[in-house]
């Protein structure tokens, strides 16, 4: 069950929610450091009716922003609108969690940027002493390790590995968090609806093959 959370704040325009869910680079299993990561990342990338380009066009023309990030324990994926726009972006959330395409050729671009960052990231000398101090603090803890995982790593995770990591996503507990109190007592299924399913049926027309 997604439990859910509201703070309702009277004097501002825009709308925020978020899913926090439960266990991140802390369920990264030897070896494929860094697949949540990808994971989270391959979400955001395309879900039913949109594809990559489709949902960063539907969020960008309504001045939202769409955020995620993965920390030890936990990950969060955001959306934040203007109020008259929220409802009209809110569901995107569920379709991201619970009906991503999943797309092998965006998979193979999430790799190799992530691959890449996490190169760039060793060029820095703060980075490195950081990485290093990590290891010294908490050993073989979970908080030891890069969330972005290792280069080594990243690049023997293959593509029916992150599926496989999915599964187990949608088992793992998730919380709504808002400031939103029009979307208290609704759900994903209910929220808006009928104006995404039309957005959603003409996207598939327009990027059909």
């Amino acid at each position: 069950m997604l439990k859910r959370y509201f703070l309702n704040i009277k004097k501002r325009n825009f709308s925020t929610a978020s899913i926090w869910i439960k266990g991140g680079s802390d369920l990264d299993s030897v070896g494929k450091k860094g697949i949540n990561k990808i994971l989270i990342s391959l979400l955001t990338r395309g879900c039913e009716g949109f594809n990559n380009f489709a949902l960063s066009e539907y969020i960008e023309s309504h001045g939202a922003e769409l955020n995620h990030e993965v920390f030890e324990d936990g990950i969060s994926i955001s959306i934040k609108s203007l109020n008259e726009h929220f409802s009209k972006l809110f569901p995107l959330l569920n379709l991201i969690i619970n009906k991503p395409t999943l797309l092998e050729i965006e998979f193979q671009k999430v790799k190799k940027s992530s691959i890449n960052f996490i190169k760039k990231e060793k060029e820095n000398p703060f980075n490195t002493c950081f990485e290093k101090w990590r290891k010294i603090v908490y050993s073989n803890h979970p908080y030891a390790f890069n969330t972005n995982g290792n280069a080594n790593d990243v690049s023997k995770i293959t593509y029916e590995d992150v599926l496989l990591e999915f599964q187990n996503f949608k088992g793992r507990d998730k919380y709504l968090i808002s400031n939103s109190s029009e979307i208290n007592g609704e759900n994903f299924g209910t929220f808006q609806k009928n104006p995404l399913r039309r957005k959603i049926k003409k996207n598939k027309l327009r990027f059909k093959t």
